[in-house]
């Protein structure tokens, strides 16, 4: 070769050399060389034929030094590496630099021989991957971690779950479905804030009640799982349970605030109940629903027979549905009595279920299911309907009657369309708003406080009337009465059931009637089945009474 023709190949060399190193800046890589040094005297066959010093060799020329977490690694992927047949290397791993800050590296390489065949070295390129291992990172994160408590959701829990369930020294494991009681009224009453703020303190309690090997998430909004490892028998679980729900009672998580709520817990067992995540999860969930219509602070254990009362439960939302569609809810009406004349001033409509097979279905069975699942809004809107049509009925039987008074739950307070239903059945029944009145609950009032308080003002500046309903058992009853347009309360039965032999029923019933008059409001007293009950009241100055002593609901006949 002449020097013409080196002087021409050297150009082309040069020439490649500079477009591999655009294109290595193109996508960021950087080469790097490792070299091996042939052990010259080899003792066992499983030692190795060479050595190396990746740190020397790979890493001082980048100026960074490999994180110590991951030397381990390296070093054994490249033995295994220089002893395999295998011809391409691919390593990610941590490097350092003199300021201590880390970034993720993608490292390839191949092996390169000498003419006599033997390894000389490896060479290969490395990569800047840090923004793709945080992004990544940062997506596991978001899939797999609830973001206000940083506990993790449910298919973390469903992964950890797996891996848990292979360990040979897992023995009893039960999953603990937790809901908090009442959690809206923290939100309704005092602000998302709040109600985000007792969330995460809620979470740190499970975790500081329940040890490292228990997995704790956040299924929902206001419903934890626990999955509970290793407890001795029931009665230790159930202890264990129970002392959970006791130390809830005495926390207060939010400063400057008196609300202490309780929670319900629902469990099953692994292996007697099922084996799988979701069948566990679902038992569970079924037990707590069961739990929590029992009443507050309360936990159930899953069995065969809650698995039934979930199939009636099931079983009675789809007759709901059906009944709903073919009209089978009717309206009752209950007297209610004006105490000095013991004339009839008004009544309450009261819906009755009539199923074409299993006959009158008690209020108490669908009402709170339909409450649950949304479809009291529609039977509402049934009975409202109803008593608009009934209406100039009920007034020509009693002349004297001046109002019907509905019960109108929370979702039906917040239903967007119920200031236009009234306005077409004002038009349809040319009825005179004056002679309805709707009855709400405390716990009505505190779904989405805003728009219900806004909605009960339209509702009266439509000429309706506005009774609260179950007075003197909630939180807030008094600054209601204050703040809110109401012509009535109705005090709670439960004063009343016990009027005639406790002192402080008798005192407390005595002290609202005298604050409801001072505030220009009317008191009705409901649940009244005795004589001396009715008598109280009048001592009491009650001005209505309604209650079995008058009369029992009863259809109105055409």
């Amino acid at each position: 070769m002449n020097e013409a023709d080196r002087m021409s190949e050297t150009q082309v060399l040069k020439e490649n050399l500079r477009n591999y190193g655009k294109l290595l800046e193109e996508i960021g890589g950087e080469v790097w060389e490792l070299k091996l040094s042939p052990i010259k005297e080899k003792v066992d066959k499983d030692f190795a034929k060479y050595s190396f010093n990746y740190e020397e060799n790979m890493m001082l020329n980048f100026g960074e030094s490999i994180h110590e977490e991951d030397l381990e690694n390296i070093n054994e992927k490249l033995e295994r590496f220089i002893d395999c047949n295998d011809d391409k290397l691919e390593i990610v791993y941590r490097v350092k630099d003199d300021n201590n800050h880390s970034k993720w590296v993608y490292s390839r390489g191949i092996k390169v021989y000498d003419k006599k065949g033997n390894l000389e070295k490896i060479i290969g390129i490395r990569s800047d991957i840090t923004e793709k291992v945080v992004m990544k990172e940062a997506l596991f994160k978001l899939s797999h971690f609830d973001p206000l408590t940083n506990l993790p959701n449910k298919e973390k829990l469903k992964e950890d779950f797996s891996r848990l369930r292979n360990q040979k020294n897992i023995d009893n494991l039960a999953f603990l479905f937790i809901d908090i009681d009442d959690f809206k009224h923290v939100n309704n009453v005092l602000g998302y804030g709040y109600g985000d703020e007792f969330l995460k303190k809620f979470a740190e309690f499970l975790k500081h009640e329940f040890s490292p090997d228990n997995l704790i998430g956040r299924l929902s909004a206001d419903e934890f799982l626990v999955i509970f490892t290793n407890y001795k028998d029931i009665i230790s679980l159930e202890g264990r349970i129970d002392k959970l729900l006791r130390d809830l009672r005495k926390k207060n998580f939010l400063l400057n605030t008196d609300f202490k709520l309780s929670a319900s817990i629902g469990y099953s067992i692994y292996k007697i109940n099922g084996s799988d995540f979701d069948t566990l999860l679902r038992y569970a969930n079924t037990a707590l629903h069961y739990s929590k219509s029992k009443g507050k602070s309360q936990f159930v254990r899953y069995s065969d027979k809650l698995g039934e009362y979930a199939f009636s439960q099931a079983d009675m939302l789809n007759q709901i549905r059906i009944a709903i569609e073919r009209n089978e809810f009717i309206v009752y009406f209950q007297p209610i009595v004006h105490t000095i004349n013991e004339e009839i001033f008004g009544y309450e409509a009261l819906v009755r279920w009539v199923h074409p097979h299993r006959g009158m279905i008690s209020p108490g069975q669908f009402i709170p299911i339909a409450e649950a699942s949304g479809q009291m809004v529609d039977i509402e809107k049934i009975v409202i309907e109803e008593c608009f049509r009934r209406l100039k009925l009920l007034r020509k039987l009693n002349p004297d009657m001046k109002y019907v008074s509905i019960n109108l739950s929370a979702r039906g307070i917040i239903e967007r369309n119920i200031i236009k239903f009234l306005e077409r059945l004002i038009l349809k029944y040319d009825v005179d708003p004056k002679f309805i009145e709707f009855e709400v609950t405390e716990s009505s009032l505190l779904n989405n406080i805003e728009w219900t308080i806004e909605t009960l003002d339209k509702i009266k500046e439509m000429g309706f009337k506005l009774s609260l309903d179950d007075f003197g058992t909630g939180y807030s009853s008094l600054n209601y009465l204050k703040n809110l347009p109401f012509d009535k309360v109705k005090l709670d039965k439960s004063f009343i059931d016990n009027i005639a032999y406790d002192e402080r029923d008798h005192l407390m019933v005595k002290s609202i009637i005298e604050l409801s008059h001072r505030l220009g409001l009317l008191v009705v007293g409901e649940g009244v089945e005795t004589k001396s009950q009715r008598d109280l009241l009048y001592i009491l100055e009650c001005d209505f009474i309604q209650g079995y002593y008058y009369g029992k609901p009863q259809p109105i006949d055409i």
